[in-house]
């Protein structure tokens, strides 16, 4: 009989059971794939994960056992769920499923994850793991120094009989928490929602702009070196002496284009970070690209900071000194995106149509998908919105420098049909 209980942490709010080798074909997969309905309940439907929301980080102690609850346990149990699960090598891995990707680069003769987690051996065969979430602090006594408590989860095994069809898998990691409804409904929509472009920035306002001729479409981030950074690397508020208008250079968008001149389109862009390549002596800055401006007015040069010195954050070399500070203007910007791309049903599927079959040949969405083709096929058969398959192309593609600046000065409407087009074209 099996029966161990264990420490296990999470950085998802997620604990898993699985064989790292039944799961390999995963390598290379998106990080939080398994939060993904269409990518989640296959694999969990084949017998090779059990996965679980707890509803926050963590660690959290757990009991794998063949056996039964106990009295005490059954007393405070409550939800549970039942999934399948098969055993092919007479042994289980218990973590948290973020240790998933560690493992799965791991030699299999290594026994454990850190402290993530460890094996639990278990007899080869097709189970019903039942996972019950244990109310444990609601025992008398739970609260007393040095008491015996109980776990948060019990995951229960039940060898199925000759014969027997396995439990339904859930849809995605049904959340368990202890006292409330266990719940495995999928996030609906997409994340990757339209935004408006007014929405991030203040246009009756004059905007700091830069010219970068590194400038990419919306959705996808770049970066630039040295003189095209911003002074925003440590996240202070400091404003411009004497500007016109004080910019504070947190959370600051700013116009961006490959010429800022009038009727230059470019993009709103934020700042996301910096860092210093100490060897070669270079900063680089990550910006993203939020959406289309169209420059109306140049305005003025915006005054830098005045010098401190030779040393320290504004000196000669400095990381607000001249040789990293951007040549920085004042424009008058218009928001050109500021409504979301509408797309007919129809259409949407034709696109994805596309790209299923793009993904089974020598395409540039295939050489860009590698070995997640599988995870984006299955996506795309799932009915994923346009919004999805837009922010997937615009980040997993390489674009040459033609093709990203076209990208970047078209709409949202007309961007998904080049984008398609771009990943199924042959090269």
């Amino acid at each position: 009989m099996t029966d161990k209980t264990l420490m296990v942490a999470t950085d998802v709010a997620t604990l898993a059971l699985f064989d790292p080798g039944e799961l390999a074909h995963t390598a290379g997969w998106p990080f939080s794939w398994f939060g993904d309905a269409f990518a989640f309940e296959p694999e969990c439907a084949a017998g090779r994960l059990v996965a679980w929301s707890t509803g926050s980080d963590g660690s959290f102690k757990l009991r794998v056992t063949t056996g039964a609850l106990t009295a005490r346990e059954a007393a405070y149990a409550s939800p549970e769920w039942e999934f399948p699960y098969t055993v092919h090598h007479g042994r289980v891995m218990v973590a948290g499923i973020d240790a998933l990707e560690w493992a799965l680069r791991t030699p299999p003769d290594v026994q454990g994850i850190d402290t993530y987690g460890e094996w639990v051996d278990m007899p080869p065969g097709n189970y019903a793991v039942t996972v019950h979430a244990i109310f444990w602090d609601e025992e008398p006594g739970s609260d007393e120094e040095g008491a015996d408590t109980l776990a948060n989860y019990t995951a229960v095994f039940r060898l199925l009989a000759e014969g027997e069809a396995p439990p339904p898998a859930p849809r995605c990691p049904p959340q368990l928490i202890a006292g409330e409804e266990a719940d495995d409904t999928p996030s609906e929509g997409s994340i990757y929602a339209f935004r408006p472009v007014d929405a991030d920035a203040d246009f009756s306002r004059p905007l700091a702009a830069f010219a970068c001729a590194a400038v990419a479409p919306a959705g996808k981030r770049y970066q630039v070196e040295g003189h095209e950074g911003v002074y925003t690397l440590f996240g202070r508020t400091m404003a411009v002496n004497d500007a016109p208008f004080p910019y504070e250079v947190i959370s600051q968008s700013f116009a961006v284009a490959p010429e800022i001149v009038p009727g230059a389109i470019g993009q709103l862009c934020r700042y996301v970070g910096g860092r210093t390549e100490h060897a070669g002596r270079r900063t680089m800055h990550e910006f993203y690209s939020a959406g289309r401006v169209r420059i109306e007015e140049v305005l003025r040069p915006m005054p830098m900071p005045k010098r401190k010195g030779t040393g320290g954050l504004f000196g000669a070399g400095g990381l607000l000194g001249a040789r990293n500070v951007p040549d920085m203007v004042d424009v008058r910007a218009a928001a050109l995106d500021t409504e979301a791309p509408v797309f007919r049903a129809d259409e949407v599927a034709a696109m994805r149509a596309q790209l299923i079959a793009a993904l089974d040949g020598d395409t540039p969405v295939a050489r860009a998908a590698g070995k997640a083709a599988e995870y984006f096929r299955r996506m795309l058969k799932s009915g994923c919105p346009h919004e999805d398959i837009s922010s997937w192309l615009t980040e997993a593609l390489d674009f040459d420098d033609a093709a990203r600046l076209e990208l970047m000065r078209l709409s949202p409407q007309e961007r998904l049909p080049a984008l398609v087009a771009m990943a199924c074209g042959a090269e």
